[in-house]
């Protein structure tokens, strides 16, 4: 107990750039609508990701916290690998590889499979 030292480590400081510092720039480029709809969106992950954690019993802070939220991502891409094959198989149309037919699977979905932010 005594004077405060810095901490020091032989690993230079020589840190690799942050993977999404690119992304981070460019949505605060957005419009204000859009800046929006993307902070909505991150508020909707964070409920799912509570809501999973609490369905789990994992707490936010617990070493189990990664895993649960490996799981939900894994989910949640699941879940849109399925819609965007259920809705090619009843346009009876292949997987959308342009942005066209993207557009229509998408429409498709909104009309058949609303979703709680589609109205």
């Amino acid at each position: 107990p005594g004077s405060w030292q810095a901490y020091s480590s032989a690993v230079a400081g020589n840190f690799p750039p942050a993977p999404l510092a690119g992304l981070t720039s460019a949505l605060s480029a957005l419009p204000m609508e859009q800046r929006r709809e993307v902070s909505w969106l991150k508020a909707e992950f964070l409920q799912q990701q509570g809501s999973f954690r609490r369905l789990r019993g994992t707490r936010p802070a617990s070493v189990e916290a990664p895993e649960a939220d490996t799981e939900l991502f894994g989910t949640l891409l699941l879940r849109e690998v399925l819609r965007e094959r259920v809705a090619s198989g009843q346009l009876v149309m292949p997987l959308p590889t342009t942005r066209g037919a993207l557009a229509k699977v998408e429409s498709h979905l909104r009309v058949h499979f609303p979703s709680r932010d589609d109205g």
